[in-house]
């Protein structure tokens, strides 16, 4: 990286749900050497989002960025970040950018089993899920019983009126429907 947006990028971008790329930068930012968290647009062009205070936000960013189902970036940092109400130096922080982007769509990676009887649960890994509002079987036209345990993993019940087909998971930002069809047996 070049020029004021950030030096010395340690981790990997992410793509948001604007569709731009984000990532963090160990030094550079608004203060040089404290770090920052910048955008590139699929084109090629970069700007500076955020740039980092040693004594309120921490400095050094140790990994990406990760955009929260809230549509807010989080980042952790290696040092500082201010004190405790004990007047301790913090060693470290997770800082929070509010870019005003909207929340992302959740991502279905894998299912598993892939095929089941109704009643069964069945395990889902991907994305975004925390503020789920629905899981679908096929064409349902109501949403199976569910619980979120996690941004990556819901736990769904078959229900008697499932029918094979894909699945599909709704949130604020959106909904996304899966590659392969769940099988009901």
């Amino acid at each position: 990286m070049a020029g004021n947006i950030g030096s010395y990028p340690r981790a990997g971008l992410i793509q948001a749900s604007d569709g731009n790329l984000y990532g963090t930068a160990w030094e550079g930012g608004a203060f040089e050497t404290t770090g920052s968290i910048y955008q590139l647009t699929l084109d090629g062009n970069g700007t500076l989002e955020a740039s980092f205070v040693s004594s309120t936000t921490g400095f050094s960013p140790l990994d990406a960025v990760v955009q929260g189902s809230d549509g807010r970036f989080y980042v952790t940092l290696q040092d500082d970040g201010g004190s405790n109400p004990d007047g301790v130096q913090d060693q470290g922080a997770i800082s929070v950018l509010n870019a005003g982007l909207a929340s992302p769509a959740p991502d279905i990676v894998i299912f598993s089993p892939a095929k089941a009887k109704p009643g069964a649960k069945i395990t889902i890994l991907g994305g975004s899920f925390v503020g789920t509002t629905a899981v679908k079987f096929a064409d349902a036209s109501t949403s199976a019983a569910f619980t979120v345990g996690g941004s990556g993993v819901i736990t769904v019940t078959v229900p008697a009126t499932a029918t094979t087909g894909p699945i599909t998971i709704t949130n604020g930002g959106g909904t996304t429907t899966s590659s392969k069809e769940f099988t009901v047996l």
